[in-house]
């Protein structure tokens, strides 16, 4: 018994001393919290307290109505910052977080470049080959570039034009007046930013590889990189954290959200990330070594100048030499321009209520991802990129940003849907209206007043349960209508519930009543057949509204 207990104190001594020593020698150390370095480098040699960065951006969000903003920070070629602000829905108080996806926009160009880099760099893409000679059948062949037939030049045109946006496609055709695709230049010769481009090439390289693009984007760069919040394609894994839409007034477009459940890889558009994830993609091509870094270093040289007052808008075909100190080109996938600071590149996302910029300096290992769910997003990028890395060189004005200014702030005007839903019930019910004084004054011109005044007409309880049901289902409708978040939505959805209660209790009333119920006059029919007709079209409308207000509720 004795010589147990000896042995219990000398294991314990011995646990005690072992403990000791490991306290002793460092090297274990406890963990450091992810916020314990709470300042940020900047591209002056300075530094910003976290703290600080995060109190400014709120500030500058506050002024300009941006819904919600998630930014990561590069410092040293890694993520050193994260963090979401504001909201990911504004009507519901829902609010942004890191995990938060959103649309990333002409973001999607810039992952689709890198694949095509990779491509390049394992010998299946030639980045100088015509892109015609990697298909099975003439251009003009295919559906979408038909328009191409007896136009030779869509011979020349390679992947490096692609990239570097000198194909000489439009935009879109869309934007054209005539909506036909064509050349508006010889390719090669000039830049001019297009995403027709960029949907020539994912075919091509989606029938070189035999593979689509979220295949091909899932292998080589989503899972390599651990960007496991980005997709070319919707995915279940993002409902319930997704970021909606806003209009510069702050209000939330739930339907524009349908933009980013794309069941169909798009190069030009439909990819959706994270801050962090997309922070991820910059820094792998930050710390590339080896033959990664010889890619690298072309997709970030400048391919062709730029000599246009801006990117967008008429400015595009305006020449311009303003640019040219800073050195403004465009790369493969990537805008460029010189700084003191050494060499930036740089991209834009804009779509309708999400509006992204990201820019990186790599002789510093320092740069900024921002992707924001407002439409005033761009009059403040600016101001944040300059607090957070101290960026003062990105040329805002070429890219159309126009500064945040009060003056320019107005109250929101109705909505559309809401307008027209409103005008439809009002004229609906004073045509209604109408209907029943003139079947009332042909009643009491009616000889047989005194008679038919005794008992109530047949239909007449329906007539009172819809009537009472539309005007409950409008009270219904204004709790709906910011609960669904699309401003007329839930009123016709309040008026179509409200008019069908009304009607299931009529019918019911109509029955207790039936041996009270008189035949109706030949002028109360014709009322009917008039307040049925009224009727019909209104609710036709009414439902597709509904309809409107039901997606947008499925989409909260």
């Amino acid at each position: 018994m004795n010589q147990h207990k000896q042995n219990d104190i000398q294991h314990l001594v011995l646990l005690l001393v072992v403990l000791s020593l490991v306290a002793c020698s460092g090297q274990i150390q406890p963990p450091v919290p992810a916020q314990s370095v709470r300042t940020l480098k900047t591209l002056g040699g300075g530094t910003i307290a976290v703290d600080e960065l995060e109190a400014t951006i709120f500030q500058i969000m506050a002024k300009a109505n941006v819904a919600g903003l998630s930014v990561a920070v590069i410092n040293d070629g890694q993520i050193a910052y994260t963090h979401a602000f504001g909201n990911r829905d504004k009507a519901a108080g829902s609010p942004f977080d890191t995990q938060t996806v959103t649309g990333a926009a002409s973001l999607s160009k810039t992952v689709f470049a890198y694949l095509v880099m990779l491509l390049a760099e394992e010998g299946i893409i030639d980045l100088d080959k015509p892109l015609y000679e990697y298909l099975s059948k003439p251009l003009p062949e295919y559906p979408n570039y038909a328009d191409l037939v007896g136009d030779d030049r869509y011979k020349q045109v390679t992947a490096r034009m692609v990239l570097d946006h000198s194909t000489g496609f439009p935009n879109w055709r869309s934007f054209e007046p005539d909506q036909r695709l064509k050349f508006l230049f010889t390719p090669g010769t000039q830049y001019s930013y297009s995403g027709e481009g960029f949907a020539l090439l994912q075919m091509v390289v989606e029938e070189a590889t035999g593979h689509d693009l979220e295949t091909l984007a899932r292998q080589k760069v989503f899972e390599p990189l651990d960007m496991t919040r980005t997709s070319y394609v919707w995915q279940k894994a993002f409902e319930g954290d997704v970021a909606q839409a806003h209009d510069q007034y702050g209000r939330t477009q739930r339907l524009l959200q349908l933009a980013l459940r794309r069941s169909k890889p798009d190069a030009a558009g439909s990819m959706v990330t994270t801050a962090g994830d997309y922070a991820r993609f910059l820094t792998a091509i930050l710390n590339a070594t080896g033959q990664r870094k010889t890619t690298m270093d072309e997709m970030l040289r400048p391919q062709i100048a730029i000599s246009s007052e801006q990117m967008f808008g008429p400015g595009a075909w305006q020449q311009s030499n303003k640019y040219q100190p800073i050195g403004l080109a465009w790369g493969l996938g990537w805008g460029l321009f010189d700084t003191e600071q050494g060499r930036a590149f740089f991209h834009t996302g804009h779509d309708l209520g999400y509006q992204n910029y990201i820019v990186t300096y790599p002789d510093k290992g320092i740069g900024i991802v921002l992707l924001s769910n407002s439409d005033n997003f761009e009059s403040v990028a600016a101001e944040i990129v300059r607090a957070a890395i101290g960026d003062v060189y990105t040329p805002f004005g070429w890219l159309g940003y126009a500064p945040f200014d009060p003056a320019n702030v107005t109250p929101p005007p109705a909505e559309p849907l809401a307008v027209a839903v409103f005008a439809l019930i009002f004229v609906s019910m004073v045509i209604a209206v109408l209907i029943v004084i003139w079947t009332r004054g042909k009643r009491r011109a009616d000889p047989a007043f005194a008679t038919l005044r005794a008992r109530r007409p047949k239909g007449f309880w329906m007539g009172v349960g819809v009537a009472s049901g539309l005007a409950f289902g409008l009270l219904l409708g204004l709790a709906f209508d910011s609960f669904v978040g699309v401003s007329g939505g839930g009123i016709a959805l309040g008026a179509v519930m409200g008019i069908a209660l009304g009607n299931a209790v009529g019918v019911v009333l109509e029955r207790r009543h039936k041996g009270e119920a008189r035949p109706l006059t030949d002028y109360e029919k014709r009322g009917r057949r008039w307040m049925i007709r009224v009727g019909v079209v209104a609710l036709v409308p009414l439902v597709a509204a509904v309809a409107l207000g039901v997606a947008a509720l499925l989409l909260r």
